[in-house]
């Protein structure tokens, strides 16, 4: 196989169209592998025929290509993007999930597979029965691999009865639910969970955290639909600092705004400084590594979304609306 690779990308397709065509390419086939170009020549078979003083290789020997794809470990890695640091560790762990889904972990840690396509990292999910079906007629590992890149997906779902083999991401949402603390109509205990919602109805938890609903002025935010977005710097070190939205010296908030009718505002998503409570919001109760990662990774998400739908509901919620117009405590909470 050639030393060298050139850093040209087409997928399965439109390399299937130039072998029809007869047109040779050389370069990565997204999914398979490298496909190379191996040269060889013909020799005449007689030449009794022919004068000695005129016969040359150049004028008797016909040079060809023959179009080969080298599908090793390493050039199919390195079809989907992947750098070569990557060819260390095994590109992909496979783990069966109780929901009948094959779900893929990524070197990253997160419980989806990772795949390149088009210089992006996304997200699949795939069928666990629908993959099995396919993968038994399969003979050796390479086909298995180029069965988990999106293209080959979705061609074994144009040619197979298999069409929901895989799912793709849609949106990020935010689930808060919990339950508020029995003799108390302020305060609840609550979980906020990082989820990803796929084109076929299915969503997966991606992270999870624990935290605290209200505590304080009109108690947790009533149940129902909200959009999270608008990090804001909340720490010691900011211009912003407020002391009821810092612990372990993390201080952050994201804007909490209700999609309904409501008389309360000014709703955030914060670590739960001070004292156990919120005015109203949620509260993180994480150490400073849970803080960190909830930080960092929402604002991850809002760099792909505008805004994150996040719906809230937590069981024997009073669901002060504020119709009273109570003036909220002017307190560090």
């Amino acid at each position: 196989m050639l030393g060298r690779y050139k850093d040209v990308y087409i997928n399965k397709e439109d390399f299937d169209a130039l072998v029809g065509l007869g047109i040779p390419y050389e370069g990565f086939v997204i999914g398979v592998g490298y496909a190379y170009l191996l040269y060889d020549v013909l020799e005449p078979v007689q030449f009794e025929h022919i004068n000695s003083s005129v016969l040359s290789y150049n004028n008797f020997c016909v040079q060809f290509a023959t179009q080969c794809i080298d599908n090793s470990h390493e050039a199919f890695t390195l079809s989907l993007g992947m750098c070569q640091q990557d060819l260390i560790s095994p590109i992909e762990q496979v783990l069966g999930s109780d929901e009948g889904y094959l779900i893929i972990i990524s070197q990253c840690g997160e419980v989806l597979r990772k795949i390149k396509k088009e210089g992006k990292n996304i997200y699949i999910k795939v069928n666990r029965q629908a993959f099995d079906a396919i993968i038994s007629k399969f003979s050796d590992t390479s086909d298995y691999y180029a069965l988990l890149t999106l293209g080959a997906l979705r061609n074994k779902e144009r040619h197979t009865g298999y069409q929901t083999l895989i799912a793709e991401p849609q949106t990020y949402a935010i689930k808060i639910t919990g339950e508020m603390r029995e003799g108390n109509s302020l305060l609840g205990d609550v979980t906020i969970a990082f989820v990803l919602n796929f084109d076929d109805g299915t969503s997966i938890v991606l992270d999870s955290f624990k935290g605290v609903a209200g505590g304080y002025g009109n108690g947790a935010p009533e149940n129902g639909d909200y959009v999270t977005s608008n990090y804001a710097d909340r720490g010691p070190l900011s211009n912003w600092y407020n002391r009821g939205m810092t612990h372990d010296e993390i201080g952050f908030s994201f804007n909490l705004d209700p999609q309904f009718k409501t008389n309360r505002s000014l709703l955030r998503i914060h670590p739960d400084g001070n004292n156990e409570g919120t005015l109203g919001c949620i509260g993180l109760s994480g150490d400073k590594n849970d803080l960190i990662r909830f930080r960092d990774k929402l604002r991850g998400y809002l760099k792909l979304q505008k805004g994150i739908p996040t719906k809230i509901y937590i069981m024997n919620n009073p669901n002060n609306a504020n119709w009273g117009r109570k003036k909220t405590p002017n307190i560090n909470e």
